[in-house]
């Protein structure tokens, strides 16, 4: 692609559009910008972009202005089926989000991960592990990074990016070094239709790779073992139940194709779908010649991400987890089906179109889960499931503000308050992170007292 020669039209001025605008820019190139969300962030956003040159496109002007560019470029949170890309598709305009012109923009080596759940965990270990080798590494990608934002980083660091099925839907010529696909259970169905094309999205991942390349996949999900025909890569698995070509659990222990790496017990991580990520990023590090030494110190001191089983304070006996992230049934599930004892959960927000049946149900069969409050957008949803499942202990609140309240008030010491929402925060937030933080304010003032 001739970026000077182009002009680019970018639709979406939240953080990934106005990197891709920001990483253009800085090359000379023409930009034309529009964004029908009228946030003062993202005003801010187009007021900096327009003081350096950038042109911004009002409603009436954007087909006109579409006929002009070369390269529309979109942004994750712009589904390809919106009505700017849909009639520049119709012109036989090129199509691209933000990933893809970073991964032109960025020449390091990349390690792509995907999957439903475990994406951020997962490349923020691997991170960790490739920095105990002493070498250079950033993450970056779904994880709140741009790609676009690491333009002109030292060309011998390792790319980490986190890939969502929202940038997958806007790549054709994205090829990572190593592409990992951790699982795949129903999420985001209210944007991508059908459990069908989600699973498509995700394996999109794996389309440019060569023979060169690698693919690490989950031996243990059918769903992610089938992508093994549609790639040229060479295909190494991890399994918590199978002695494969990969990673693998044997009598309690983490194996690499019979090396020994440590005792899974020796995981700050807890849970099996944490033993499943630290396989992952074990095949990953060692594909990119890591040491076992750095591996096993790496697994062994990481002690997880912000907003994933967070814990935030402990009060009067009572212990406060934040896993705000949990954005989907599947991911809660992890919670329920983990190590916590008498836990109060705070479930809701806007539904994503998936069934809640499996999670209520494992919430039913265990007798771990004391109380269950459900708020926001889903919650009358949500409880019609609760109920049907058999579900008593189920209580429905309007406002995200007040199911953390409630929790607190009918909270007893031994209990453990866990916000794991199984729902997108969109109803009452910005994004899971700005949930998260609100979870941790209404927490620590409750605490001190300094809550209403």
């Amino acid at each position: 692609m001739y970026f000077k020669q182009s002009k680019f039209f970018i639709v979406g001025i939240s953080k990934s559009g106005y990197s891709a605008c920001v990483a253009l820019l800085n090359m000379g190139v023409e930009c034309f910008i529009y964004d029908q969300n009228a946030s003062e962030k993202i005003k801010e956003n187009m007021h900096k972009l327009i003081e350096r040159g950038a042109v911004l496109v009002n409603e009436d002007g954007v087909e006109s202005q579409l006929q002009k560019c070369d390269v529309v470029v979109i942004s994750p949170g712009v589904p390809i089926d919106n009505k700017i890309p849909v009639l520049a598709r119709k012109m036989r305009k090129n199509i691209i989000g933000e990933l893809e012109l970073g991964s032109m923009l960025v020449n390091n080596p990349k390690v792509a991960i995907t999957g439903t759940n475990g994406k951020t965990t997962t490349c923020s270990l691997v991170e960790h592990v490739i920095k105990k080798e002493g070498i250079g590494c950033f993450l970056a990608g779904n994880m709140g990074i741009p790609l676009c934002d690491k333009v002109g980083s030292d060309p011998d660091h390792i790319a980490v990016v986190e890939v969502s099925s929202y940038q997958l839907e806007s790549v054709s010529h994205f090829r990572p070094h190593i592409a990992c696909i951790l699982n795949i259970s129903p999420d985001h169905l209210a944007r991508h239709y059908n459990m069908e094309n989600y699973v498509y999205l995700k394996g999109r991942i794996l389309k440019q790779l060569r023979e060169s390349e690698y693919a690490v996949l989950n031996y243990d999900d059918s769903t992610v073992r089938e992508y093994a025909t549609q790639t040229r890569a060479k295909v190494i698995y991890f399994s918590l139940t199978e002695r494969i070509d990969g990673a693998y659990v044997r009598n309690g222990y983490i194996y690499y194709n019979d090396e020994l790496i440590l005792n899974v017990s020796d995981l700050q991580l807890k849970g099996g779908h944490n033993i499943q990520n630290a396989l992952a990023a074990v095949c990953i590090c060692k594909l990119l010649k890591i040491s076992t030494k750095s591996i096993k110190e790496g697994l062994s001191d990481f002690c997880g991400v912000k907003y994933r089983q967070q814990v935030i304070a402990t009060y009067k006996e009572i212990t406060y987890i934040n896993d705000s992230k949990s954005t989907n049934a599947q991911s809660t599930v992890s919670v329920v089906k983990g190590e916590y004892e008498n836990m109060i959960l705070l479930i809701g927000g806007r539904d994503k179109g998936e069934g809640y049946d499996q999670l209520f149900a494992e919430i039913c069969a265990t007798n771990k889960v004391k109380s269950v409050i459900l708020y926001g957008e889903s919650r009358a949803r949500l409880y019609k499931i609760a109920c049907e499942c058999g579900l008593n202990d189920v209580y429905t609140v309007v406002s995200f503000d007040c199911a953390v309240k409630f929790a607190h008030m009918i909270a007893k010491p031994g209990d453990y308050v866990i916000l794991s929402p199984a729902c997108a925060s969109f109803d009452q937030f910005a994004s899971f992170e700005e949930r998260g933080d609100r979870f941790n304010q209404i927490v620590n003032d409750l605490s001190t007292g300094g809550a209403d």
